[in-house]
């Protein structure tokens, strides 16, 4: 027994003193798991009014707080413009509850104005929890508080939304809105582990669903996003875009083509990056297949509000192509590609 108990007092000892050794101070916070503690991966940012490139870079907002406190650097944060939101997430840790009212995530926003924002956790990044209001520079959060609205003792969540007040925003300048240096977690776990729920309800697991939120009734592609034929609805910002491909076939005539949402990603400045292909119903040519392309849609949505909808043909049919931005009854564009102009752009500006 005597053993043991020196065996246990050991082991505790050697974490205490990893812990401290991990441990780091950043702006006067310490950190107990050092760098690690702090959100590394941009899962998407969509900049509120005013601010300006070169205040736009969202992974200036990743590792720990590099902002020196003087000057204008814009490598070392993000502007979240007035009303901006920006979503991370902490991928190799993930933050809890203390179990007592010290503060467990930090916010490192600079700048000279007082620029509030809203705060929102979330395990799965499909579900959030409100969890306060800080009113800019260095503010901490003690999620605890929040416990019986939202938050659960012992839980760990991977993701952070900021949500600039645009109320509160007085600045109207190209760094307009909350200024974001880092995020990190003081209470600090091992990370979220992928769930195996369906929050759809398609079929297809929320870790390998690339569209969560799948309307009831639409069959699904196996990565989760509906297979819509004709009209396709894509929600860019607060607008609805609109496209449409209709091959012109030998055998039936024009058919409305099925879409392909192939999923999205952003670039290191924030740039919105969709991709999918049109391809042929089988019910209608005995050609047509999901895995028998036709045409290849690229759709970039810029941070300035420029948005370029780009068509490629890799098929023999002429095929017509139509879009609009913001969602109308009418298309705004069209145009028609084929063998020899095979290349098709429309672009809107916000």
């Amino acid at each position: 027994m005597k053993a043991k108990f020196i065996v246990g007092i050991g082991i505790v000892i050697t974490l205490f003193l990893a812990m401290n050794a991990l441990a780091e101070e950043f702006d006067g916070v310490e950190f107990p798991a050092g760098d690690i503690s702090f959100a590394d991966v941009i899962v998407s940012y969509n900049p509120g009014s005013y601010a300006t490139e070169p205040h736009l870079t969202p992974s200036a907002a990743l590792g720990i707080p590099d902002h020196q406190g003087s000057g204008d650097d814009p490598e070392t944060y993000v502007s979240l413009g007035n009303g901006g939101i920006l979503i991370l997430k902490f991928a190799d840790n993930s933050l809890t509850t203390s179990g007592n009212s010290d503060l467990d995530l930090w916010i490192f926003e600079i700048g000279p104005a007082v620029e509030a924002m809203e705060v929102y956790i979330s395990k799965d990044g499909i579900g959030w929890i409100f969890v306060g209001r800080v009113e800019g520079s260095t503010s901490g959060i003690d999620i605890d508080a929040y416990i019986g609205n939202g938050i659960i003792s012992g839980e760990r969540y991977a993701y952070v939304k900021l949500v600039d007040d645009e109320d509160d925003s007085s600045s109207h300048g190209d760094t307009a809105g909350a200024d974001i240096d880092a995020v990190g977690a003081i209470s600090s776990d091992v990370p979220v582990e992928p769930e195996c729920s369906d929050s759809d309800g398609d079929g297809i697991p929320n870790p390998c669903d690339q569209c969560p939120d799948t309307q009831p009734g639409f069959s699904v592609h196996p990565n989760g996003c509906a297979a819509i034929k004709g009209d396709v609805d894509i929600k860019v910002g607060s607008e609805n875009l609109r496209v449409k491909a209709v091959i012109n076939t030998k055998e039936k005539g024009p058919v409305d083509a099925i879409f392909y949402n192939g999923g999205e990603t952003f670039t290191d400045r924030g740039d919105r990056v969709i991709r999918g292909y049109f391809y042929a119903d089988p019910s209608d040519v005995s050609w047509g297949n999901q895995g028998n392309p036709d045409l290849y849609v690229k759709i970039w949505f810029d941070v300035t509000g420029r948005m370029d909808v780009n068509f490629f043909h890799v098929s023999v049919p002429v095929i017509d192509v139509y879009s609009a931005y913001p969602h109308k009854e009418s298309y705004d564009q069209h145009g028609m590609a084929t063998m020899g102009d095979r290349y098709i752009r429309h672009e809107y500006q916000k």
